[in-house]
């Protein structure tokens, strides 16, 4: 006790352990600063951000969070034609799935769905956005055929694995901001956090050889990807979007998905006959089957403009691209046959979408043609159509207000993408005969 007064009374504050100084990161990137983890600097992406499935970034403009899929590593399957870039990645692989209180059931137990590696736990707030992804997403997917398979198969598919799950979770959350009249809200923190976690999974999952138990999961994460990442636009308005804004790693990340699912295809055949997506060959086959523009007639105004006068002009960069557009034009785009209007994005060869990436005005005067025939079509297509249309028609508009025959082509995107007044002038596509009998397109 005496002790204990005489250490009292001294007035000095007892002597705290020492703690061991530690060198902060001062220019970590702005993800790790996010998360409020030390970031070890690596460039031109950390490893922190690696392994949370999300896009490492040292400018301080980009978005936060962004699932990384897209990558250039070797996807292992022991074949040739497997060493292609696509998806970033590295770890083990497991087969075995295993789930404990199968979901929809709303519960107050929190559902464990794992695949022996990875795991997402389905509280009531998933379990609810599972729901809501199985009875008002689901019918968005696809034509006729298609949204009878996925009503019938989505929980199956939802469950395949773990990080389809996650694509599940957060295309949802997607569509709920649709429905919630805020479609330019920022990505709430569950959305990040699903496809930051499926980004990582199913990057992992590629890095090894694709077990045959596996190709279903692996080409339904595919599918989810492309929509996802077609709907996902940070643009708020067209002074924002492509091609108006400054360049940015994110620009035709969809063409290049494109490019990922074509892989994915080969990899899985989901049109095998042991597959579930099997039962969709019919409409994928009706799909792939187009209209020639030939049966059309090409508008002399787009003949001009591309020079398909020319015999020569066939092997031109815009040619084919010309040609599909034209067999679409005639045909109103709806819920029904968009996955048709979609394919349009094969006939995009790498001379034309390297002339997109340039900013060719040609090139963008027909993305914008098929922008205008989709962007009132189905809910996840049509925010990036609408922006990325209304920021072609400035940007060529600004930059190529000289052009007449480009100007006056822009009419009917214009109007359909919503700057022109639709008690205007309608510039519809329709079929009419020239004094020499020639069949083609016109715009009145």
């Amino acid at each position: 006790m005496e002790n204990t007064s005489r250490r009292e009374g001294t007035g000095k504050a007892p002597i705290k352990p020492g703690r061991r100084n530690h060198k902060k990161s001062r220019g970590g990137c702005g993800n790790c600063k996010l998360r409020s983890v030390k970031c070890d600097e690596t460039k031109p992406g950390c490893k922190r951000c690696s392994a949370y499935g999300v896009s490492c970034s040292y400018n301080p403009n980009a978005a936060d969070l962004q699932p990384l899929f897209v990558g250039t590593t070797t996807m292992k399957q022991g074949s040739p034609k497997a060493q292609h870039p696509i998806i970033q990645a590295a770890q083990p692989n497991h087969n075995h799935l295993s789930m404990v209180h199968a979901p929809p059931r709303l519960t107050n137990a929190t559902p464990i769905l794992s695949d022996g590696y990875a795991g997402i736990e389905m509280d009531t707030q998933s379990l609810e956005r599972l729901r809501r992804f199985h009875l008002r997403t689901v019918p968005t997917m696809g034509g006729p055929e298609a949204a009878e398979f996925y009503q019938s198969h989505a929980l199956k598919m939802a469950c395949s694995a773990p990080y389809v799950m996650h694509l599940v979770q957060a295309l949802t959350s997607l569509h709920d901001r649709h429905f919630s009249g805020q479609p330019n809200k920022r990505q709430i923190a569950a959305e990040s956090y699903h496809l930051s976690r499926a980004a990582a999974q199913f990057n992992r999952k590629l890095s090894e050889p694709l077990a045959r138990a596996d190709r279903d999961a692996v080409w339904a994460a595919g599918c989810l990807i492309g929509w996802i990442v077609f709907c996902s636009i940070d643009a708020k308005q067209a002074s924002e979007a492509w091609p108006l804004a400054p360049s940015k790693p994110s620009d035709l990340e969809w063409i290049r998905m494109n490019d990922a699912k074509a892989l994915l295809w080969g990899i899985t055949d989901p049109m095998r006959a042991d597959s579930m997506f099997s039962i969709m060959s019919t409409e994928y086959a009706a799909g792939m089957h187009k209209t020639s523009a030939a049966d059309i007639g090409i508008p002399p105004a787009f003949s001009r403009l591309y020079g398909l006068d020319d015999p020569e002009s066939e092997s031109g960069p815009y040619a084919v691209a010309v040609r599909a557009l034209v067999a679409l034009l005639p045909v109103e785009c709806d819920c029904q046959n968009y996955v048709t209007f979609f394919l349009f994005q094969g006939h995009m060869q790498p001379a034309f979408r390297e002339l997109l990436a340039q900013r060719d005005a040609r090139a963008l005067l027909l993305l914008a043609y098929w922008y205008a025939k989709i962007c009132q079509s189905v809910w996840w297509l049509e925010r990036r159509a609408t922006l990325e249309c209304q920021a072609i028609c400035v940007y060529l508009e600004r930059y190529h207000g000289g052009d007449t025959e480009i100007q006056e082509l822009l009419h009917y995107p214009r109007m359909r993408c919503g700057m022109l007044a639709q008690d205007g002038p309608q510039y519809k596509t329709g079929v009419a005969v020239d004094g020499h009998g020639t069949t083609y397109l016109m715009y009145p």
